[in-house]
């Protein structure tokens, strides 16, 4: 109260058994300006303040509310328009400016219809034609829900969407409202889903067709190797059991046939193979173009008598005579649809082999060969089969016609692999043309080598062959077959005994034919050995592997551990005189030879002109093959020691003799010494190439003839004159 007389009126609310009452006083003030009295009044307020409190909570509720919507209409990551009752935008979120490419919301309001009605296709991708998006508003407002797809071609490419449209009341009439989700990217995996799928149950398919293809090629396998092995068994207790001259020899010619024929029954499984593994490699050699084929001509001119067919060959003229590349590969081809067509061509057919020369681009010539046959011919439908691991055209051909499948898709990988592609052109009952191009490095310039006919078989009289082998049948295999050549060959059952044998007389042997597999020492570990060893010639001597090992890394392994070529097993006759060619000369030696005549007496001096001989005569046979890189250089520098310790034996024999023309002899001596040094460094900076090879050919014979056929007959001569 005396507040109220100080200060004037006051009010206040007080709460009084739970309710509340507004108190208000008012001063009365007397003629002197005083404050005299109070006036009072109290209200009961109770109801009145908890309506207001209601009230406000309503409010802040609503405002929270409206914030809340706004809020997760303006971050709706889906796209929300709302349409007036003339379906005019009135209202979007953000989401619905990104899709359709509008800056603003007020952009997006005022050209979102002619944006839609452009973007919508006439046509959908499922073929539907598009509802324009008036009618869909319609049936929106008639129904009051509708929902669809649709696609809409807007400029980050097409969009799919799915719309829905619903009517509700908006102020005193109505709107739509529409939702719109973007299912591209959905749609996308579903899609991605389906290919899936199908590329699952496609690849189960070719799978079970490959394990279906498999189980007919194991079962054709079957047949093709139990078919001559039956031969082979059959024909040799035929061959046992009877006494017949004529019938004997009957049965080893047809044991040889079908030895022959499983032997390539096994070398395509083994192509293949190779082919599936990522093995099969080709080698680069220079060859005669002409002499190959006329090599696959020989290989197949038997079964084409046979069957009594014409065989011709037309080779461009342009075709260059010698080209680079792996020969042998090639001929597996050629003699692989030569061997197709003279099968599926009747007796008195005829087949063509064109050789067309397509061009050379740097050095690669293009090379066109087609096998041109008048036989049975191929459908389309066949045709589709053809080049495919573990299939033939039909599997009556197999049944019929005999194979494994397996030569066209080994002919396929080799021509690929040499840059080209091969294919065929043939009607049923018209007979087929196998065409194929590869590419082929142009040989050197030289003139073609004279063809050979009947050539003699080679005789090696006098020679002496080391074979190292364990098994006792392929020792004896071995000795029969090359017993024409007069060959003397001394065996070792296995590695270590051949190394012993070498060691004990090295000078004994020609060559040595080793083989790989064997127990105690195997053929690669007495190969290094030999080589290791002090022996004058065994860094020279020639070592050849005798090995059922045919693939090229095991090739290489041989070359590595020191031999100087390779023969696979079973051996070839033909590919085995080869090599003694190569290695032996045709009976005769190559380059230069010893006589008694070049010795001087002196066991020092005569055994180092001996060793270098062997030196020589190698390095020869090596530059005429191009090849023996590891060879050139043990050659070169067994010559650059030979000329210090050879003058140093020389001097010797000088100061003993008195030969009058030393000094011309020393000089010989300084010139060998700088002709190796060079040869060395050329080696060395470059390599071996066809260059150094022919130098070294050249010069270090030269030499050779000069220094011991001529001064050292005439220093043998003087000391024979002193003895007399």
């Amino acid at each position: 109260m005396q507040k109220t007389f100080s200060e004037g009126p006051q009010e206040w609310i007080s709460e009084i058994d739970g309710k509340k009452f507004r108190a208000h006083t008012t001063p009365i003030y007397g003629s002197n300006g005083q404050a005299t009295n109070i006036v009072g009044s109290v209200d009961d307020m109770t109801e009145m303040l908890g309506l207001q409190s209601k009230l406000e909570d309503a409010l802040q509720k609503s405002e929270a509310a409206q914030l809340t919507a706004s809020a997760m209409f303006e971050a709706n990551p889906h796209i929300n328009i709302l349409f007036d009752s003339s379906f005019k935008p009135i209202d979007c979120n953000p989401a619905a400016c990104k899709l359709m490419g509008f800056d603003t919301e007020e952009a997006l309001l005022e050209g979102l219809l002619p944006r839609i009605i452009q973007a919508i296709p006439q046509i959908q991708s499922d073929g539907r034609p598009s509802v324009p998006l008036l009618d869909r508003l319609t049936a929106a407002v008639k129904d009051g829900y509708v929902k669809f797809e649709t696609e809409l071609h807007l400029g980050d490419g097409v969009r799919i969407l799915d719309v829905e449209l619903r009517k509700i009341p908006y102020g005193d009439g109505f709107a739509v409202v529409g939702y719109l989700y973007d299912m591209t990217e959905a749609r996308e995996r579903e899609m991605e889903l389906i290919r899936r799928d199908k590329q699952l149950e496609e690849a189960v398919e070719i799978a079970n067709a490959a394990s279906r293809s498999k189980s007919s090629f194991l079962a054709n396998m079957s047949h093709e190797i139990r078919t001559p092995m039956n031969a082979i068994i059959g024909m040799t207790a035929i061959g046992l059991s009877t006494d017949d001259i004529i019938r004997t020899k009957d049965c080893f010619k047809k044991i040889d046939g079908a030895s022959k024929h499983l032997l390539g029954v096994i070398n395509d499984i083994l192509d293949v193979s190779k082919i599936e593994s990522g093995r099969l490699e080709l080698s680069e050699t220079e060859y005669e173009f002409k002499k190959m084929l006329e090599k696959v001509e020989i290989v197949n001119k038997f079964r084409i008598d046979e069957k009594k067919q014409k065989f011709e060959m037309d080779i461009d003229g342009n075709i260059p005579n010698f080209l680079v590349g792996d020969d042998q590969r090639l001929a597996q081809v050629i003699t692989n649809l030569i061997s197709n067509a003279v099968k599926f061509t009747p007796d008195k057919g005829s087949i063509k082999l064109e050789a067309r020369y397509m061009g050379e681009e740097d050095g690669i010539c293009g090379i066109k060969i087609s096998i041109i046959d008048s036989g049975i011919g191929i459908s389309l439908e066949q045709q589709a089969k053809l080049f495919k691991p573990f299939q033939q055209a039909e599997n009556s051909t197999s049944r019929k016609y005999g194979g494994t499948g397996l030569g066209l898709t080994i002919s396929k990988s080799i021509v690929e692999m040499m840059g080209g592609r091969i294919w065929i052109e043939s009607q049923p009952g018209e007979g087929a043309t196998f065409t194929f191009v590869v590419q082929m490095k142009r040989g050197a310039d030289k003139q073609e080598t004279e063809k050979v006919h009947d050539e003699p078989l080679d005789r090696f009289k006098g020679r002496r062959v080391l074979l190292a082998e364990d098994v006792e049948i392929n020792r004896e295999i071995v000795q029969v077959l090359l017993e024409p050549t007069c060959l003397e060959i001394i065996c070792a059952e296995n590695g270590k005994r051949a190394l012993e044998m070498f060691e004990a007389e090295p000078d004994r042997y020609d060559l040595i034919f080793m083989d790989v597999q064997m127990p105690e020492m195997d053929g690669l570990e007495a190969t290094r050995q030999i080589r290791a060893s002090s022996a004058a010639n065994a860094k020279t001597i020639p070592i050849i592997a005798m090995t059922a090992n045919a693939f090229k890394e095991d090739v290489m392994n041989c070359l590595d551990a020191g031999m100087d070529d390779h023969l696979a097993k079973p051996l070839n006759i033909e590919e085995a005189l080869e090599k003694l060619r190569t290695f032996l000369g045709s009976g005769t030696s190559s380059g230069v030879v010893w006589d008694k005549e070049l010795e001087l007496g002196n066991d020092q001096v005569d055994r180092q002109h001996k060793s270098l001989f062997e030196i020589i005569n190698n390095l020869i046979r090596q530059c005429e093959r191009k090849q023996g890189h590891v060879a050139v250089r043990e050659a070169l520098g067994f010559l650059a020691e030979y000329t210090i310790r050879h003058f140093d034996c020389e001097e010797a024999l000088q100061i003993e003799t008195k030969y009058p023309e030393f000094e011309k002899h020393k000089q010989l001596h300084r010139e060998l010494k700088l002709t190796v040094g060079k040869l060395m460094q050329r080696y060395e900076d470059s390599g071996t190439s066809d260059a150094l090879l022919n130098d070294i050919r050249e010069s270090v014979i030269s030499w050779v003839v000069n220094h011991i056929q001529v001064e050292d007959k005439k220093i043998g001569i003087h000391i024979r004159n002193l003895n007399d």
